[in-house]
């Protein structure tokens, strides 16, 4: 009798492919027909699955996907066969997992396959730099807790300290207290400016991502049918029905959205909701580093007098004027909301006018300016 082992019950995939395979098969998981094999059960208790293709008085061939296995009668003890609509949709299933892997790709599909292998690729990366900014935003919390509860007791510390006599007894205990606290809130200050440069960073792998996307839309419009098709070729129509449905699967992870009230010469005007307390007029400037803010709506937000240092802004008239540097809790334009946003506070603004929608803000995003129709586009990741 011939040993064979218990059989995977999922395709294998060539090492560095798993990205492709798995944005394929959340393409087809839709589907309301189940998928099932032939059960093969030996007498050995092994089980085998797979779909049976030929069978006579003596023996059963059972393709398992990536290749047959020819089984003896004598040797098997049950057979369960599914019906012909699961033996379809299995056929569907095994077809578009060896798309996924490259084996059965046309020759002539072979640079639009090599295309969506990095698009798939490029997503895979955007999704771990979204898990990570998810990562910074907990770590984050927790560290604002923490450097709270240390400017909580600092205070109590610090008054302690300044009763004590140097060389008195528990002055050593009191400097220690201090200093801890205060160590504690600079490094854990030090953590959060850490993780807030690197998940900016990250942005960029999700935005990469995003133009691919955009990029690989427009080669499926340029090109109806993406390889060259065989006249009467079932396997050319087949992969490039995989491909879009692999693509529409892809499409589903972003959500973008389109806002704009008004132009202003050639620039976006829009709304925001600064802090979630005021709605602010803000002109769209990818060329601004931050947000720029009036000292008016500041004031209404709750961040007059805030901040850590001061920068030089050049103003409309051509100006220099000093604006002190702040972190709004959040800033959001329609549904596209982000927190902690660096920002800059001017003494006044433009009449009219209540700042400048920054960088600081934007780059959170994958953005798109269409100064024609007055409306800024900004999309992500969900």
């Amino acid at each position: 009798m011939p040993l064979i082992a218990q059989v995977p019950r999922t395709l294998p995939h060539r090492p560095g492919r798993g990205a492709v395979l798995a944005c394929a098969l959340a393409a087809w998981a839709w589907s309301p027909v189940p998928a099932r094999a032939d059960s093969v059960t030996l007498s050995n208790g092994n089980v085998m699955e797979g779909l049976i293709v030929r069978e006579d008085a003596a023996e059963l061939e059972l393709d398992i996907g990536y290749g047959s296995v020819l089984l003896k009668k004598a040797e098997i003890d049950r057979v369960v066969r599914s019906s012909g609509r699961q033996k379809e949709a299995l056929k569907a299933r095994q077809r578009d997992a060896e798309f996924a892997s490259g084996r059965r790709v046309p020759e002539a599909a072979a640079a639009v396959y090599e295309r969506f292998r990095s698009l798939t690729s490029l997503r895979e990366k955007a999704l771990d730099a979204k898990a990570f900014r998810e990562r910074m935003r907990v770590k984050e919390d927790e560290l604002e807790r923490s450097i709270a509860s240390s400017k909580a007791a600092y205070p109590a510390a610090a008054s302690r300290l300044r009763r004590l006599n140097r060389g008195a007894p528990g002055y050593r205990d009191a400097v220690l207290d201090v200093n801890e606290l205060a160590a504690s809130i600079e490094a854990g200050q030090a953590e959060i400016s850490q993780g807030r440069r690197k998940a900016s960073e990250s942005q960029s792998e999700i935005n990469d991502y995003l133009t691919a996307l955009d990029d690989f839309r427009e080669l499926m419009g340029a090109d109806p049918g993406l390889s060259a098709k065989t006249p009467g070729s079932v396997e050319d129509e087949e992969f490039d029905a995989w491909v879009r449905r692999s693509f529409s699967a892809m499409e589903a992870d972003t959500v973008s959205e389109s806002v704009g009230e008004t132009t202003q010469g050639s620039h976006v005007l829009v709304s925001a909701a600064i802090n979630g307390k005021a709605r602010a007029k803000l002109i769209v400037d990818t060329g601004a580093t931050v947000v720029l803010l009036p000292a008016r709506l500041a004031d209404q937000v709750g961040v007059e007098g805030a901040g850590s240092g001061f920068v030089q802004v050049k103003v409309a008239d051509g100006r220099q004027v000093p604006a002190r540097t702040v972190v709004l809790d959040s800033v959001q334009v329609g549904s596209m909301r982000a927190e902690q946003v660096e920002a800059a506070i001017l003494p006044e603004f433009e009449p009219g006018l209540d700042g400048l929608l920054g960088m600081s803000f934007l780059k959170r995003f994958d953005v798109r300016v269409d100064g024609e129709r007055g409306r800024l586009i900004l999309r992500q990741l969900k």
